[in-house]
């Protein structure tokens, strides 16, 4: 009989779908529980609107939220070089009064 960890490990696909907590197999996208058993109902429960859906919804998701990671990364490579621009005007400024 298979283990639900080797199940998982026999092929990227199920890696990248499904992930074991103890002896139980659990989707990642649907978060239900998975007969690691029976291969058929693994394969079965990939091709099921439900998951497809999940994970599409879950990938979408996951761009968005780097895509706002990389959009506060920008603003604070913005703000730092302003600082610079600032500091170095202050700088400037000091040394004109004094």
């Amino acid at each position: 009989m298979v283990t639900a960890s080797e199940r998982v490990n026999s092929i990227q696909l199920y890696k990248d779908n499904y992930y074991v907590s103890g002896i139980i197999m659990f989707c990642k996208f649907c978060n239900i529980t998975i007969d690691h058993k029976n291969k058929s109902k693994v394969d079965q429960h990939l091709n099921t609107k439900k998951h497809k859906n999940n994970k599409t919804a879950i990938e979408r998701r996951n761009i968005q939220v780097n895509n706002k990671q990389n959009t506060i990364s920008e603003k604070d490579e913005l703000n730092l070089e302003l600082v610079k621009v600032f500091t170095a005007a202050i700088f400037l400024w000091r040394r004109l009064i004094s």
